[in-house]
């Protein structure tokens, strides 16, 4: 079913980093920050400090990070860091976006209705904020394979299939329920996360909606699970991971099993990576005698 829209109609509201797919920098510095003596200091200050860093961490550069959004990240989730005067329903979608030269991105992100608009709020960096300003553009697909989810949040599979959007300058995934595409309306720049105001111009539905599924709710609930692995108390997850597996037990097909082997798998490396690091953290230094050495 095709229907072109020509006014702006409630589609929703984007935090573009539930999952911490669009931002994993932010994220992989504050699983190293919550342990540094840099971030207590910081809460017994205030959290008022902002850092320069001009070497890469792990992997990633970062410049000018407030420790506030660091902080924000930690204790109140992503979704709390920046917007707090939303609506409270959520629907977890997957936002896909096309850079300049049409390379896709696809990033897992819950969507609210707010005011005819879909409003967007990814941290940066961020790959989803750049194709949008750069573009114009984003399309919200609905899909009931989680192995999407699953896969962009511990990097099982990225390169999920995509076709060119109907009416925007953006990609659509090739296997969804249904896609709408938005066009940038506004956007409120901020330096650690801005807010961008989307209108929808265009919604096809590709299949039917079949019912809920248990297991499905379940993947998605541990994909959340594994971007918040770095804040969360290592019993915590263990609880819910194990009243999430009953209904995957129960509940779940050939893909919800796949998507489900892929989060436990993310949860295990996590576990080991964070032994590692504590180990690494802990063991005893030699002592630098290479002034000496020199005298």
């Amino acid at each position: 079913m095709r229907e072109s829209v020509a006014a702006p109609v409630s589609v929703g509201q984007l935090d573009g980093d539930d999952y911490a797919v669009d931002n994993p920098e932010l994220y992989r510095y504050a699983f190293w920050f919550r342990n540094h003596d840099v971030y207590r200091n910081a809460l017994s200050a205030g959290a008022a400090v902002s850092l320069n860093l001009t070497r890469g961490f792990h992997g990633c550069s970062f410049h000018a990070i407030s420790i506030q959004s660091i902080f924000n990240v930690i204790t109140a989730g992503p979704e709390r860091a920046a917007l707090t005067s939303v609506s409270a329903m959520i629907h977890e979608t997957i936002v896909t976006t096309a850079a300049r030269d049409g390379r896709p991105h696809i990033a897992p992100m819950g969507v609210r209705f707010e005011d005819g608009l879909a409003i967007l709020a990814p941290f940066r960096p961020s790959a989803t904020l750049d194709n949008i300003i750069a573009t114009g553009a984003a399309v919200i697909n609905f899909t009931t394979d989680v192995r999407v989810f699953a896969g962009c949040v511990t990097g099982s599979k990225k390169d999920w299939q995509t076709l060119p959007a109907t009416l925007v300058n953006s990609v659509r995934l090739a296997d969804s329920l249904a896609h709408t595409e938005l066009e940038l309306d506004s956007l409120h720049d901020d330096p650690q996360r801005p807010v961008l105001r989307l209108k929808r111009v265009y919604r096809e539905t590709h299949g039917p909606f079949e019912g809920f599924n248990r297991a499905q709710s379940a993947v998605v609930e541990g994909a959340i699970l594994v971007s918040r692995l770095f804040m969360l108390p290592a019993d915590k997850v263990d609880n819910e991971m194990a009243y999430l597996q009953i209904a995957i037990d129960k509940t779940a097909g050939e893909r919800e099993h796949m998507a489900w082997d892929w989060i436990t798998a993310a949860v295990a490396r996590h576990r080991e990576n964070t032994k590692q690091s504590d180990a690494t953290r802990d063991a005893p230094r030699e002592p630098d005698t290479s002034a000496s050495e020199r005298r």
